[in-house]
């Protein structure tokens, strides 16, 4: 018996790195994965990987920076899980480095459609159904900041700006969404 028995959650990003060992993670305690990501090719790896081994895992090419994506991705999880449980936001773009007075504006648009509307997209598309499992038992949203953001790293402006707008719209969900029982966290990795 895991930790997570019984419980579905849906990871953003899984087709490797953070992602991919939060979807092995959480599968080992007992957790059915949908698995997001831009290339099928990737998350279908890991959600084969996982199978194997004995878990459950779903993979779903998805976009997030693209709101009808999200929502049919979230609509395929539903239809092969029936609830949800956990979102962890772990999607990210990295577009290229420059310093603070050289990057474009292409860039920063890039990082935050990528990032940030990212993360809301999939934080407003799941919310109905994290509301609806709050009611029984706390239900999770995990996002993703980055220490380039917390240490003001050279050359990435654009993406440690982005991140830094995560971590601010994971504590305005955490107080807005706590009356539903839903706890909101963002982790930042760092090394």
């Amino acid at each position: 018996m895991g930790i997570l028995d019984g419980k579905i959650a849906i990871i953003t990003g899984a087709g490797q790195g953070l992602g991919e060992g939060a979807a092995h993670a959480m599968t080992q305690e007992g957790a059915c994965v949908a698995l997001w990501g831009r290339t099928f090719e990737k998350v279908e790896r890991v959600a084969n990987d996982i199978n194997k081994a004995g878990g459950r895992a779903l993979a779903i090419k998805c976009d997030v920076s693209i709101r009808a994506e999200v929502d049919e991705a979230l609509k395929k999880t539903i239809e092969a899980f029936g609830k949800l449980d956990i979102l962890a936001t772990n999607h990210f773009a990295f577009a290229p480095y420059g310093t603070m007075e050289d990057t474009p504006l292409e860039t920063w648009d890039y990082e935050y459609r990528n990032n940030v509307i990212g993360t809301v997209n999939c934080m407003q598309a799941c919310f109905p159904y994290l509301k609806e499992t709050g009611k029984t038992r706390h239900a999770k949203v995990i996002t993703y900041g980055s220490a380039s953001g917390t240490t003001g790293s050279p050359t990435m402006s654009a993406y440690a700006a982005s991140k830094e707008a995560i971590v601010g719209l994971t504590r305005v969900a955490a107080v807005e969404w706590g009356k539903y029982c839903i706890n909101v966290n963002c982790i930042i990795p760092t090394g």
